[in-house]
């Protein structure tokens, strides 16, 4: 919904925008006010542009704070001039683009990175960018491989997942190894108070992952017998 926000001249994107942004590049807002769906979009949209560049073309983009050249936005390598609401397109003119005003934006070191980015004058609407994509358009599937924690792969992983297993013994391996059962255990760590006691032991233990799993009289006949098996 971020990138739909920044991309999109729907009728609530747009609504979005003027009710929350109310002029205001959408990098200033207040992220702490507004609705939980709000909150939730726009503290989205620094991680969307970390990932994303604009295509300027028309150059309707935000000089400072919009990232346009690959390297991020100009703000985080600049300190901004009294412009600070200055466009792209205003730094165009009739044969290319005002050299002398970048100069006095950005200085003589920043401005060459900055000719390149700009090129040559392109008809047409400007254009943010995807980068994981090499097509450069946005899919969720990319945007959750950049978000993504990594674990460090595990041997045990192809085991617990092989082909050869029934899917239903393989979640629950996944969600014993997780503890994540639906035992007595995890319930009442959500502070949910229950009565904890085997049915199928003479010792009346507590149903906790181990003794259904593995210290349990039944469970400890069953693996005497699947290792006379094996």
């Amino acid at each position: 919904m971020a990138w739909n926000l920044l991309t999109q001249d729907s009728l609530w994107a747009n609504f979005f925008k003027y009710k929350y942004c109310k002029g205001s590049h959408v990098t200033l807002v207040d992220n702490r006010k507004g609705s939980l769906l709000w909150k939730s979009i726009i503290n989205m949209v620094p991680k969307v542009l970390s990932h994303a560049w604009w295509c300027v073309k028309d150059g309707q983009v935000s000089c400072w704070r919009d990232p346009w050249l690959k390297s991020g936005p100009l703000v985080a390598s600049c300190d901004i001039s009294a412009q600070s609401s200055l466009k792209v397109r205003e730094c165009r003119i009739q044969n290319g683009w005002d050299v002398d005003l970048l100069k006095d934006l950005v200085g003589e070191s920043k401005l060459e990175e900055i000719l390149d980015g700009l090129g040559e004058h392109k008809e047409g609407a400007y254009v943010l960018i995807w980068k994981p994509n090499l097509n450069g358009d946005f899919s969720s599937k990319s945007a959750w491989d950049c978000i993504r924690v990594r674990a460090p792969k595990s041997k045990w992983v192809s085991w617990i997942w092989h082909s050869a297993l029934p899917k239903k013994y393989s979640v629950t391996i996944w969600k014993a190894l997780n503890s994540s059962l639906s035992l007595v255990e995890q319930i009442s760590s959500l502070g949910i108070p229950l009565v904890s006691k085997c049915e199928c032991c003479t010792q009346g233990c507590m149903k906790d992952q181990d003794h259904v799993l593995a210290t349990g009289m039944i469970t400890i006949e069953i693996w005497q017998r699947v290792s006379l098996h094996m």
